[in-house]
């Protein structure tokens, strides 16, 4: 959702107002991009950005932020092709399909990412449940 306010704001109010960052441009051409976020936002640019070392999340979230102020891993950018199932790569177009469009993104399964059958949606949505269930019992997290 927080997608689509910012795609209407950046239409309803302009470059000169908005500015979108892409992930793939932050991560890949790290120096620019940053220093074009400090162009608009009107703030000096310090090489010092660039090195999140310092920066600490809480501990509390430590496991699922542990890439926070680590240097930008382009690989990063392409990481989701190893770590997704096809059935989670066509559950996410499902869902994203046209907004995916709308940001330039082309799609893996367009058109045969269709909505699913119920059945086979909730066969998904259990087995996702027990790779959660089984991860907590292994991990304790």
């Amino acid at each position: 959702m927080a997608v689509v306010l910012s795609l209407a704001a950046a239409a309803a109010y302009g470059p000169d107002v908005v500015h979108t960052v892409r992930f793939e441009d932050l991560v890949t051409d790290t120096e620019h991009t940053m220093k074009e976020v400090c162009a608009f936002a009107d703030l000096a640019f310090d090489d010092r950005m660039l090195a999140a070392a310092s920066y600490q999340v809480p501990a509390y979230t430590a496991r699922q932020h542990r890439l926070v102020g680590a240097p930008p891993d382009p690989s990063r950018v392409d990481a989701w092709r190893d770590q997704l199932r096809p059935e989670q790569v066509r559950a996410f177009e499902r869902l994203t399909g046209e907004l995916l469009d709308c940001l330039g993104y082309p799609s893996v399964y367009g058109v045969r990412a269709r909505r699913q059958p119920a059945r086979e949606h909730y066969r998904e949505v259990a087995a996702s449940a027990a790779r959660t269930d089984a991860t907590v019992l292994l991990t304790g997290e």
